[in-house]
C-alpha cells in the first residue's frame, strides 16, 4: 500500500461502531503487556526470554511460554520464583504512566479487564480524576461499589497470587472461580478491544477460548489491535471467523512497513479510534468542554487537568499548561493558546481562543507552554471583598458591606443575594443565610445561572441542616426549624440535575461538590505530600529537580481555598473539607520546623534537604481558619517544636499586623470570634514577632483576661510571653503593661483557689524578677492570704523583698489547717521553696504520718494521689535539703512511694536491674544535675538510655535529659 493509501472501509466501520459502544456504555477494554511497554514493562516475550536465559535455554518458541516459568519454579522453588517474577517485572518500582494509560481512560470504559500485574491504570485513574475499583481476586467481588471498575484478572503482586507459570493457567478455574464466571457474563453481552496483546501471549489465547465456548458465533464483534507485526490476509480472516476483527497498524500507518516500537503503534491506532468523527479541531474540543464552567468564579486544576488530558495535555507540578513536545498537533493548538489574540485571523476561532483563556484566569494556572514559546498570565487571582474580609478576620468591615448591599438588594439579582448570604454565614447569622440562599436559588434559576443555582441549594441544604442540628445554640424558633426541616428535605440535586436537560453539562461539578468528592480527592493528595515532604525534609540531596513538595501542597491547599471561597461554597467548616487544611498546616509545619541538613561527603559540595523556611499569611490563615479551637492550635505547634521560635516571611509579618487589629477592634465577645483572638494569640506564642505586633496585643492583652478564659489558656499565656523573651521583645515601654498582665492573671488564678493550674504564679514571678524589674508583690500576697491561696504564697516567697518574706513567714506561722493531711503537704512545699528548714520535728511528724496508713498500701495501686503526692514531694526534699537521709526516712518512702520515689530515695544503692528510664521525667533540674553528679550512678543511667536511643524507644523528652545531663 503506497502512502496515499486511504484507510480500509472497514476500519471506518470499526471506529464507528467502537465509538458507538464508547457511547453507550457497551464497550470493555482488555489490556495486555503491550500497553505497558512505554512504561518500562517488558512484553510477555522478553519477560519468557529473560527467565529462559537464567535456564540456559536460548531457542523459545511461542507454545514454551507457560512451560519456561514452570521449569524455573520447578528448578529453583517458590521464594526464589517469588522474588525473581517482582523483579522481571518491576514490582515496587515507580514507572511512568504513558499516553497509552491516558488514552485507555479516554474510552471512559465501565470495566477495564488486565492481564497485567502492574499498577499503571490505577495511577493513571487517580492522575484523570477518577474514581476505580480494582478487583485482583475473588473476595473483591461481592464487594463491588463504585461504578467503574478495573478486574485484574490475573492478580498482582500485592495479595501474591499472579498467573504466569503454567501451572497457573491450568489450576485458575479453581483459584479465581469468581473472577472467570464473572468475566464470562461480560464477554456475552459486550463489545471488546483489545489493546496491547499479541498473538503469541498465552492470555489472548485463554480469553479467546473463552470467547469460543460461551458464545460460538453469536458473540457480538470484538476488536484486537496489532500493533507488533505486519498485515497478513489469513491470519486476518481466521481470526474474523471468531467474530474477531482486526486493526492493524501497519494499515493505519499508511505504509506497508510497520514500525518497530509497539507503544508509537498502539499511539497512532487508539489515536484513530479516538479521533472525532467530525472536523472539530482541539481547540473546538476543550472551548466546548470548558463551557461547563462559564457559570462559575473560580475553577480548580483538578477539573482543568481533567479536560487536558483527555487531549495529550496537562497541567505541570509548576501549574503550566503544557504537552509532549514531539506531538506536533497538540504543540500547534498550544501555539495557538499562546499567540496574541490581534494575530488570529479568524473571527470563530479568536472567539474560542479568548474564551478558553478567560476560563483559565479563573484559575491558578500560571500560563501556557509550548515547543516555540511560553505565555505567562500577568495577571493574579485577586481577593474580591469578601474574601479579603474573611482573610483578614474584619468582622467589621463585613458588617459594613452586609448593610450597604442590603439597599440594593432585589429579588432579580442572585448573585447579590448569594454574595449576602456568604457574608451572613461567615458572621454567624444562619437563619440569614439560608433566607437569602432561598431567594438567591429563585433569582439565579430564572436568570438561567444554574451553576450558581445549584450552587446556592447545595449551600441552603447544608446551612439548614446546622439549623435544624443546633436550633437552642443558634437560638432559633422550634416552629421556623421544623419548617426548613421540611425544606430541605425536599431538596436532592442528583434528581434535579438528572431531571434538567439544560444543566446536564453542568452536571459533573455539581455532582462532585455534593458528594464531596472533589474534597476526598484533594485529602488524598495532600497525604501523598505530607508524606513525599517529610521525606524531602530528612533527605539529604546533592540535587533536586522539580517542584518541593511543600510548595505543591500549597498549592493545593491555595487551590481549594479558592474553589470554595469564589464560587460562594458555604462549606469550608465541613469536617471533610477543613480536614484538608489541617493535613496541610501539619505538612507546612513539619517542612519549617526540619532541621537544615548541610552535610556533605565532600566539603567543596554543597548538599540539603528540601524543607520550607518559613510561615506565610496562607499559612497562618489556615491554622487560625480553620482548626476548631485554640487548645488544638497549641497542641498543633508543640508537636512540631523545634526551634525558639518559627520564621514568617514579610507577607506573613504583615499579615499579623492587619488581623490583630481587625480581631480587637472588632468588638465581639461570642465564643467563636473570642477563640480567634486567642487562637492568634497562640500563632504568635511560636513565631516570629516584631515591637509592634507585640505591642498591640499587650496593650489590649487585659481586655480579654477575664476568669474562664485566662484559667483555660494559661498555656497559652505562658508560652506568648517565654516567646517575646526569647526574641528580646521585652523593654522598659512595655514591661509595666506586661506588670499588669501579670498581675491580673495571678489574682484570677489564685481566686479560683485551683491548685493544679498555680504554677503559672511561679512562672510570671520568675519572668518579672528576671527582667529586673520593680514589682510590688504586696498585692499578690494580700489576695492570697485573704483566700488563703498558699501556694501562691510559696511561688511568691523567693522574689519578694525582706518585709514581705517576713509577711509570709509570719502568716505560715500562725496557719492552722482542716487536716494533718494539708499541713504536711504544706510543711514539704515550705521546706522545698526554703521557707523553713525541715527539721527533725517535721520530718517525724511526716514519717509518723506515713506510718500510720493502712500497711496495704504497700501495693503501689492502693496508694491513695494524696499519698503518693506526700512521699514525691517528701523525697524531692530529702535528696535536695539533706545531706544524709537515715534508714527511717529511707524504709518509710521505700513502703508508701511509688517505685520511681523509692529509687530516688536511695539511687546510690539501687538495683539498676529493676530502673525504668520515664522515672526520669518525674525528676526536676536540680535533682537530675545531683543525680548526674554521682559517676557511677550517671554511668548506670546513661548506658540505658544510650540502648533505649538504639532501640528508637527513646522519646523527645528523654533525649533531651540524657544530652543535658547524663552525655
Amino acid at each position: 500500500m503506497d502512502k496515499t493509501a486511504p484507510i480500509p472501509n472497514s476500519y471506518v466501520e470499526a471506529k464507528r461502531l467502537i465509538q458507538e459502544a464508547k457511547k453507550d456504555d457497551q464497550l470493555v477494554l482488555f489490556v495486555g503487556a503491550g500497553a505497558s511497554i512505554d512504561s518500562g514493562m517488558p512484553s510477555w516475550k522478553n519477560a519468557v526470554k529473560q527467565i529462559g536465559n537464567l535456564l540456559g535455554i536460548s531457542d523459545i518458541n511461542n507454545s514454551d511460554y507457560l512451560k519456561i516459568p514452570q521449569y524455573y519454579y520447578n528448578s529453583h522453588g517458590k521464594q526464589a520464583y517469588n522474588t525473581l517474577m517482582r523483579e522481571i517485572f518491576k514490582d515496587g518500582v515507580e514507572l511512568p504512566v504513558s499516553n497509552i494509560h491516558r488514552k485507555i481512560l479516554k474510552f471512559n470504559p465501565r470495566t477495564i479487564i488486565t492481564t497485567n500485574y502492574d499498577n499503571l491504570i490505577e495511577r493513571a485513574s487517580e492522575e484523570y480524576g477518577e474514581i476505580r475499583q480494582t478487583i485482583s481476586q475473588d473476595i473483591d467481588i461481592p464487594y463491588r461499589k463504585y461504578n467503574k471498575e478495573l478486574i485484574k484478572m490475573h492478580g498482582d503482586f500485592i495479595h501474591n497470587n499472579f498467573v504466569l507459570k503454567e501451572e497457573d493457567y491450568l489450576n485458575y478455574s479453581n483459584n479465581f472461580k469468581l473472577i472467570e464466571n464473572y468475566i464470562k457474563s461480560i464477554i456475552g453481552s459486550k463489545v471488546l478491544l483489545f489493546i496491547g496483546y499479541s498473538f503469541s501471549d498465552p492470555d489472548l489465547k485463554q480469553i479467546f477460548n473463552w470467547v469460543k465456548n460461551i458464545v460460538g458465533e453469536d458473540m457480538r464483534i470484538s476488536y484486537l489491535i496489532n500493533a507488533d507485526s505486519e498485515y497478513d490476509e489469513n491470519e486476518e480472516q481466521y481470526y474474523k471467523k471468531l467474530g474477531i476483527q482486526i486493526i492493524y497498524a501497519s494499515k493505519l500507518n499508511q505504509n506497508s512497513n510497520v514500525s518497530t516500537n509497539i507503544s508509537n503503534n498502539l499511539n497512532n491506532v487508539l489515536d484513530y479510534l479516538l479521533g472525532s468523527n467530525n472536523n472539530l479541531n482541539l481547540i473546538d474540543n476543550i472551548y466546548n468542554e470548558l463551557r461547563e464552567y462559564d457559570d462559575f468564579p473560580y475553577i480548580t486544576i483538578k477539573y482543568l487537568n481533567r479536560i487536558f488530558i483527555k487531549y495529550d495535555m496537562y497541567i505541570s507540578n509548576d501549574l503550566f499548561l503544557c504537552a509532549d513536545q514531539n506531538n506536533q498537533k497538540i504543540q500547534k493548538s498550544l501555539n495557538l493558546l499562546c499567540s496574541d489574540l490581534d494575530e488570529i485571523s479568524d473571527p470563530l476561532e479568536k472567539m474560542k481562543v479568548k474564551n478558553i483563556i478567560q476560563v483559565l484566569h479563573k484559575s491558578m494556572l500560571r500560563g501556557i507552554k509550548s515547543r516555540g514559546q511560553i505565555k505567562e498570565f500577568s495577571e493574579q487571582l485577586k481577593k474580591d471583598e469578601i474574601e479579603e474580609y474573611v482573610f483578614t478576620f474584619n468582622w467589621r468591615k463585613l458588617n459594613e458591606l452586609k448593610d450597604k448591599n442590603g439597599t440594593q438588594l432585589g429579588e432579580n439579582n442572585g448573585l447579590l443575594l448569594l454574595q449576602q448570604a456568604s457574608i451572613s454565614y461567615y458572621l454567624g447569622d444562619y437563619l440569614s443565610t439560608y433566607n437569602y440562599l432561598k431567594r438567591a436559588g429563585l433569582a439565579l434559576f430564572r436568570e438561567h445561572a444554574y451553576g450558581l443555582y445549584y450552587v446556592s441549594q447545595i449551600n441552603r441544604k447544608w446551612i439548614g441542616k446546622i439549623i435544624v442540628e443546633m436550633p437552642y445554640r443558634l437560638n432559633i424558633d422550634m416552629s421556623i426549624v421544623e419548617l426548613i426541616r421540611e425544606e430541605i428535605s425536599n431538596i436532592n440535586i442528583n434528581q434535579m440535575l438528572d431531571r434538567s436537560i439544560e444543566t446536564t453539562d453542568k452536571g459533573t461539578l455539581i455532582r462532585d461538590i455534593n458528594g464531596w468528592h472533589y474534597s476526598y480527592t484533594i485529602f488524598q493528595d495532600l497525604y501523598d505530600l505530607n508524606i513525599e515532604s517529610f521525606e524531602q525534609a530528612n533527605t539529604d540531596y546533592m540535587f533536586f529537580q522539580g517542584v518541593p513538595a511543600y510548595e505543591r501542597a500549597a498549592y493545593k491547599a491555595r487551590d481549594l481555598f479558592n474553589f470554595v471561597s469564589k464560587n460562594y461554597l458555604l462549606l469550608d467548616k465541613y469536617k471533610d473539607i477543613d480536614d484538608n487544611y489541617k493535613l496541610y498546616a501539619r505538612t507546612i509545619l513539619a517542612s519549617v520546623t526540619s532541621e537544615e541538613k548541610t552535610n556533605s561527603f565532600d566539603p567543596l559540595i554543597y548538599t540539603g534537604n528540601i524543607k520550607k523556611d518559613y510561615l506565610d499569611n496562607f499559612d497562618l490563615f489556615t491554622i487560625v481558619r480553620y482548626f476548631s479551637s485554640s487548645s488544638d492550635v497549641y497542641k498543633l505547634f508543640k508537636r512540631y517544636q523545634s526551634l525558639s521560635f518559627i520564621d514568617l516571611n514579610n507577607e506573613g509579618i504583615e499579615y499579623l499586623e492587619k488581623i490583630i487589629p481587625n480581631i480587637l477592634s472588632s468588638h465581639y465577645k461570642d465564643e467563636l470570634r473570642n477563640d480567634i483572638y486567642w487562637r492568634v494569640l497562640c500563632v504568635c506564642s511560636f513565631v516570629k514577632l516584631n515591637k509592634n505586633i507585640v505591642n498591640l496585643i499587650i496593650e489590649n492583652f487585659t481586655d480579654y483576661l477575664v476568669d474562664l478564659d485566662t484559667i483555660e489558656h494559661r498555656d497559652i499565656i505562658r508560652q506568648f510571653f517565654i516567646n517575646i523573651k526569647n526574641q528580646n521583645l521585652v523593654n522598659n515601654q512595655n514591661i509595666s503593661q506586661i506588670q499588669k498582665i501579670a498581675t491580673q492573671v495571678m489574682m484570677i488564678v489564685i481566686r479560683s483557689k485551683a491548685e493544679n493550674i498555680s504554677s503559672i504564679i511561679y512562672f510570671f514571678n520568675h519572668y518579672l524578677n528576671e527582667e529586673d524589674t520593680e514589682y510590688d508583690y504586696n498585692k499578690i500576697v494580700d489576695e492570697a492570704i485573704k483566700n488563703n491561696y498558699d501556694i501562691a504564697l510559696i511561688y511568691t516567697y523567693e522574689f519578694s523583698n525582706k518585709g514581705t518574706q517576713d509577711r509570709i513567714t509570719t502568716y505560715f506561722k500562725n496557719r492552722s489547717f482542716q487536716s494533718k493531711e494539708i499541713e504536711i503537704k504544706t510543711n514539704i512545699d515550705l521546706a522545698n521553696f526554703d521557707i523553713i528548714e525541715l527539721d527533725e520535728k517535721i520530718e517525724n511528724d511526716i514519717l509518723n504520718y506515713l506510718k500510720t496508713k493502712d500497711t496495704r498500701a504497700e501495693d503501689e495501686h492502693m496508694l491513695s494521689q494524696d499519698i503518693r503526692q506526700i512521699t514525691h514531694g517528701f523525697t524531692k526534699v530529702c535528696i535536695e535539703k539533706k545531706e544524709k537521709i537515715d534508714k527511717d526516712t529511707i524504709d518509710v518512702i521505700s513502703k508508701y512511694a511509688m517505685p520511681e520515689d523509692r529509687w530516688l530515695i536511695n539511687y546510690k544503692n539501687f538495683n539498676y536491674e529493676e530502673f525504668k528510664l520515664d522515672w526520669l521525667k518525674r525528676c526536676d533540674r536540680n535533682i537530675l544535675k545531683q543525680i548526674s553528679a554521682n559517676k557511677v550512678v550517671k554511668n548506670e543511667i546513661k548506658n540505658r538510655l544510650i540502648q533505649s536511643f538504639k532501640n528508637n524507644k527513646l522519646s523527645s523528652e528523654l533525649e533531651e535529659i540524657y544530652f543535658y545531663y547524663f552525655a
